[in-house]
């Protein structure tokens, strides 16, 4: 084990060895971290203030800091304690700017827990997607049709916004650039925003945010707990091309000023100072999950998106299997997040590559060997005390 370094007065920086935690008598290697990429573990501040305690040249600084982070320019930035909360802020925002009442958002996709948020759903639009996205118990949908439904929504001339997670939360679909293309130039011909919900996406892109790759402007972007390894925090940034000092002054009366305490503001400096040092390790990262992609057979697919990898399984009763592998992992002490037939892993940026290697290869074993035997097989097979 290596020695663990403080990073500030918050944080220390994980050593390798941290990457597996104990549950019980049982070990487990952690694949999927979503708000904790960089591996750090909390210390006790030597010197706590209380959460009402606000540094404006702080407060200011991290602003600027996560300006740097996007391509485009976001001229405001409003700070609050949940994404929810942040989601609200957007909603808010792109109702002050258009004078418009309704917000679109895609069914199935979360985006928060309040009232209003929940109450989107039943507007909401159908997911577009493809044969090669295996998505299942989803109604077919292409493309095409989906641009064709948002078009005769919007032209109602009701709608605000529309608020889109890059990944399609859990789904991950392959959008294609032009829809992303057609669905900016369809918002500027009604006068709607783009919202961008980025907090499961946000530094698992391969450019710190998935909006940094995309063709188009987006008008608004949220995000939360990545930027703050966990804790209560979220953003919404304001585009230069919608920014009204107005309209930031009246949203951010909704804001609560706990996010802007001094212990939050200062993990989410530790983040963004300690991820622009880790250029070498991210490119390591994705470097590997481009090599799994070798894995893919015409019943798994190991999919390389950024910094995470998308193992979509394609054989007959795809959700059972993937609950088998599943089951399996853990047996030999690997945990994974599985969200119906898809395992998605976002492991910590400062894992070694020859450990990730390592530990892929063994997951593909053990769903190579899963899809290769009959279920009923596979089921008896599991043994009753997982862990290594």
């Amino acid at each position: 084990m290596e020695t663990e370094k403080p990073r500030n007065n918050y944080l220390i920086t994980r050593p390798v060895g941290a990457h597996e935690i104990q549950v019980d008598s049982n070990v487990y290697i952690v694949l999927f971290d979503q708000y904790n990429s960089l591996g750090f573990r909390y210390a006790a501040p030597y010197d706590s203030q209380p959460h009402y305690f606000q540094n404006e040249s702080e407060i200011e600084l991290l602003k600027s800091d996560l300006r740097q982070t996007f391509c485009q320019t976001f001229t405001a930035i409003l700070f609050d304690t949940s994404g929810s909360l942040a989601v609200e802020h957007a909603i808010h925002y792109s109702q002050l700017y258009t004078k418009k009442s309704l917000v679109l958002k895609y069914i199935s996709c979360y985006h928060g827990s309040t009232a209003a948020i929940i109450k989107l759903n039943e507007d909401a639009l159908a997911l577009p997607h493809c044969v090669e996205d295996a998505l299942v118990n989803v109604p077919a949908f292409t493309y095409e049709q989906s641009i064709l439904e948002i078009t005769d929504r919007l032209a109602t001339l009701q709608y605000s916004g529309i608020i889109i997670d890059p990944n399609f939360c859990d789904f991950f679909i392959k959008i294609p650039d032009w829809y992303w293309t057609e669905l900016r130039a369809i918002c500027d011909r009604f006068g709607v925003l783009l919202i961008f919900d980025e907090m499961r996406s946000g530094f698992r892109s391969g450019q710190v945010w998935f909006i940094n790759q995309l063709p188009i402007r987006v008008d608004i972007v949220v995000g939360a707990k990545a930027l703050s390894n966990g804790l209560p925090f979220s953003f919404a940034a304001i585009h230069n091309n919608i920014y009204s000092s107005d309209l930031e002054i009246e949203v951010n009366k909704r804001c609560t000023g706990f996010s802007y305490n001094p212990f939050i503001i200062s993990n989410s400096h530790s983040v963004l100072s300690t991820l622009r040092t880790l250029s070498n390790a991210q490119s390591g990262i994705s470097k590997v999950f481009q090599d799994a992609a070798a894995y893919t057979t015409s019943s798994v697919e190991f999919y390389p998106r950024g910094y995470a990898l998308i193992i979509t399984i394609r054989s007959d009763k795809p959700v059972l299997m993937a609950a088998l592998c599943e089951a399996k992992m853990k047996i030999e002490g690997i945990l994974v997040y599985r969200s119906e037939n898809k395992f998605i892993l976002y492991p910590h940026f400062n894992m070694p590559t020859q450990y990730l290697e390592e530990i892929l290869s063994k997951v593909n074993t053990i769903i190579k060997n899963t899809l290769e035997s009959k279920p009923g097989n596979s089921v008896a097979s599991i043994k009753k005390t997982p862990g290594k």
